[in-house]
């Protein structure tokens, strides 16, 4: 479904006036730090998730507020996704200036990525939890979002190495993509290679800028030295070419087995330009109803403990 500019336009607007709509009409005390939960509102389990991470950490922290002077006020904004309802809703909110500290959106996706934006760029800290459709968000890759309740590189490292000594791999070939998250990856297994004793023949970075011939030069040498493993961790959406390269140059008349993390498969949209055997890995698991309690619980003393710290060093100035 396509929309006009001008459907766009107003989307933005009323986005803007849903993030400066508050129930506290003021800060009051100085201290009071206010939380916008952001809620599909066709979600009633979700909701009731939050809620009752909302009332466990007001009641742990019932008396905290005399020890760190900071006290959260939570207020929730329920929404759809569908953007004739943002625009239905429009003559409901009045822009003014927001007075969000902190606005903890459930949900990834690119609806939520586009009030992520906005709000960043007023200097609202932003946390994502649960990432519904798209490719899969990381600390080191966090998109729009201050942070997010996903894995980091470091723990793909980990399932990486458990899975290389399982199988009694020893050598390795890496194919990454030149950004933070290929160098906070290869480092991790670098170091990992280093304890273990593991020999890496070969590490392509790729800028996903190369050209037909560039990418070739690049990929040859780690289909030919006859690793045990290639490890492959690439975020592009459009990774089919790789892959299809890959094939032409003969990847199945080698020994090695592919090993993909799941960010790289989300880019191809033909598997059957993989490599035969390939595996898939990913350090993430469909999370259940208590982990997303414990997520929402864990971002909000997040929140607070950065905030009182940030007051302790302001303090000292």
């Amino acid at each position: 479904m396509s929309y006009s500019k001008a459907d766009l336009n107003a989307l933005f607007t009323t986005v803007c006036a849903i993030i400066a709509f508050v129930v506290c009409s003021s800060l009051g005390n100085p201290h009071d730090i206010i939380v916008n939960i952001f809620l599909e509102e066709s979600n009633s389990d979700v909701t009731q998730i939050v809620q009752n991470a909302v009332d466990r950490y007001l009641f742990d922290h019932k008396n905290s507020s005399l020890e760190t002077h900071i006290h959260l006020n939570f207020s929730f904004i329920g929404y759809n996704r569908v953007i004739g309802s943002f625009l239905d809703q429009e003559r409901y909110f009045n822009l003014s200036t927001s007075t969000i500290h902190a606005a903890i959106l459930v949900h990834i996706s690119n609806h939520e990525l586009i009030l992520s934006s906005i709000m960043e760029k007023s200097n609202i800290v932003t946390i994502g939890l649960f990432q519904t459709d798209g490719i899969p968000r990381t600390q080191e890759n966090p998109a729009d979002f201050t942070r997010v309740a996903s894995p980091s590189m470091i723990h793909y490292a980990y399932t990486l190495r458990d899975m290389v000594q399982k199988m009694g791999w020893r050598t390795l070939s890496l194919v990454v993509t030149a950004d933070y998250e290929g160098k906070v990856l290869a480092d991790a297994i670098l170091e990992y290679s280093r304890r273990e004793k593991w020999d890496i023949h070969h590490t392509v970075w790729l800028s996903r800028r190369e050209n037909t011939t560039e990418l070739i030069s690049a990929i040859k040498p780690t289909i030919s030295n006859d690793s045990d493993v290639v490890i492959v961790h690439v975020r592009d959406a459009h990774n089919d070419d790789l892959f299809r390269l890959v094939q032409i140059l003969g990847v199945n008349q080698f020994k090695a087995t592919w090993v993909l993390t799941d960010i790289t498969t989300y880019g191809v949209s033909d598997s059957t330009v993989l490599p035969t055997g390939f595996v898939r890995i990913s350090p993430w698991k469909s999370p259940e109803h208590d982990f997303m309690e414990h997520a929402l619980y864990d971002a909000f003393d997040l929140i607070a403990l950065s905030v009182n710290d940030a007051m302790k060093k302001s303090s000292r100035m």
